[in-house]
C-alpha cells in the first residue's frame, strides 16, 4: 500500500519541480514593467531599456512620415503624440534614476541617457519633415483644445526656425547646440529622427 502513496507523492514532487522550474525560467523571460527601473537593473539593462522607449519613439515617428495622403490626428498628431509621450517618460525616468538610484554605476549610465534622450528630442524638435507634416494637418473641425496644441506646436518649430530653409536653419542650429566655439555639436548614436 505505501507504493501507491508513493507514486502520487513523487509525481507532485516532479509536478512541484517542473512548476517552479517553469515559473524561474517565466520570470527571467518575462517583460519588466513600464519604468526604466523594473528589476533586474544594471547599467546594461538600464541603456536598453531607454534603446528601446527611442526605438518605439522612432517607430511612431516613422509612422508620422510614411502617410500618403490627407494628414489626419489619427495618422499624423497621434504618432507625433505618442513619439513625445516616449521621449518625456524615458528622459524624466533617466532623470529621476541619475538622483536617486544608490548605484553609482546606474546614476552615470542614467547621465548618459538624459543626454541621449536629450539630443533625439531637440532632434526632434528641429525636424523640418515633421513640422511640414504638422503643418499639413487640417484642424479647423477639431475641438479647441487641439486646435490650440496644433496651433502652439507649430509655433514652437517655427521660433526653432524649423520653418526656413536649410540655409538659414543649419547655421542657426549649430550655434545654438555648440559645445564650445570650435566643436560642432555631437549628435552620434542618436535615434533617426534627425532626418
Amino acid at each position: 500500500m505505501t507504493f501507491g502513496i508513493r507514486v502520487p507523492l513523487g509525481l507532485a514532487c516532479v509536478i512541484l519541480l517542473f512548476t517552479g522550474t517553469f515559473h524561474t525560467a517565466l520570470a527571467q523571460s518575462a517583460v519588466y514593467g513600464p519604468h526604466l527601473w523594473d528589476k533586474p537593473l544594471d547599467p546594461g539593462v538600464f541603456e536598453k531599456r531607454v534603446n528601446e522607449q527611442l526605438d518605439l519613439a522612432q517607430r511612431s515617428i516613422d509612422a508620422l512620415l510614411a502617410v500618403k495622403g490627407p494628414r489626419t490626428i489619427e495618422n499624423t498628431l497621434a504618432p507625433y503624440d505618442d513619439a513625445n509621450e516616449k521621449l518625456d517618460t524615458t528622459g524624466d525616468q533617466s532623470g529621476l534614476m541619475q538622483i536617486v538610484s544608490p548605484d553609482a554605476n546606474i546614476r552615470d549610465r542614467a547621465q548618459a541617457m538624459v543626454q541621449k534622450v536629450s539630443a533625439v528630442a531637440t532632434a526632434l524638435s528641429l525636424n523640418p519633415a515633421i513640422f511640414h507634416a504638422l503643418a499639413g494637418l487640417d484642424v479647423s473641425k477639431a475641438d479647441p483644445a487641439t486646435q490650440y496644441y496644433v496651433k502652439r506646436t507649430l509655433l514652437e518649430f517655427r521660433l526653432a526656425g524649423v520653418d526656413k530653409d536649410d540655409a538659414t536653419r543649419v547655421p542657426a542650429f549649430r550655434r545654438s547646440t555648440m559645445t564650445s566655439p570650435s566643436s560642432p555639436p555631437s549628435l552620434s548614436g542618436t535615434s533617426r529622427i534627425l532626418r
